[in-house]
């Protein structure tokens, strides 16, 4: 030990206890080529999503004769169309893509806000009641016997409060989906711009 303090050194050092502490490992930073091929997916995602969903509520509004949900519906699958279309621009390597997919995500929550302020203000319910089922309707008039209520009167209360919660859900839902993915959007602006201002590379690999 005496051999060890005359060199400088000290037990604790040969045994690597005053050793500098390593530097702790970092993820490394997102590639903007990385950040086009997230948002080339989950816009194409999104987008045939907001198509397929809307498209089928057209067609369910006609048979039923709702021609107003059915044209609301058409504007939303023209906003999932303006989505794709914005991606396409993308792949062009045309940086005002992501405008139109940001675009497509503020007027989808526009128009979802404006669904669920209408049902809330002009809620039918007679009409919702009159297109229950049968065995769903004598669930509802017994259990509100059962509690001891007025079924003709707690039930106009009951389907009222049902629908506000649900417009009220899916107010929220939207704003925290849409909006936090045109944030989303939003916020690899920068890195998307790099990657296509990069050297140009196939179609088929951004996708």
């Amino acid at each position: 030990q005496g051999f060890l303090c005359r060199d400088g050194m000290s037990v604790p050092a040969i045994l690597g206890e005053n050793r500098n502490p390593q530097p702790e490992m970092q993820s490394p930073p997102i590639l903007p080529a990385s950040s086009l091929r997230r948002v080339l997916a989950i816009s194409r995602v999104d987008g045939w999503s907001v198509v397929g969903v809307a498209g089928l509520s057209v067609l369910l509004s006609l048979w039923q004769g709702s021609y107003a949900m059915a044209a609301a519906a058409l504007v939303v699958a023209l906003v999932g169309a303006i989505e794709l279309h914005g991606r396409r621009l993308l792949l062009q390597r045309q940086p005002q893509g992501l405008g139109r997919l940001i675009g497509a995500q503020v007027f989808l929550l526009v128009i979802i806000w404006l669904y669920a302020w209408y049902r809330w203000q002009h809620f039918d319910t007679d009409a919702l009641w009159a297109e229950l089922p049968g065995f769903l309707q004598a669930h509802v008039t017994n259990s509100l016997l059962d509690a001891g209520l007025d079924p003709e009167f707690h039930r106009q209360i009951l389907l009222k409060l049902t629908n506000q919660l649900t417009c009220a859900m899916l107010a929220l839902v939207s704003l925290v989906y849409q909006g936090g993915l045109a944030l989303w959007y939003g916020r690899q602006r920068a890195r998307i711009r790099q990657a296509l201002l990069a050297s140009p590379c196939p179609a088929d690999r951004l996708t």
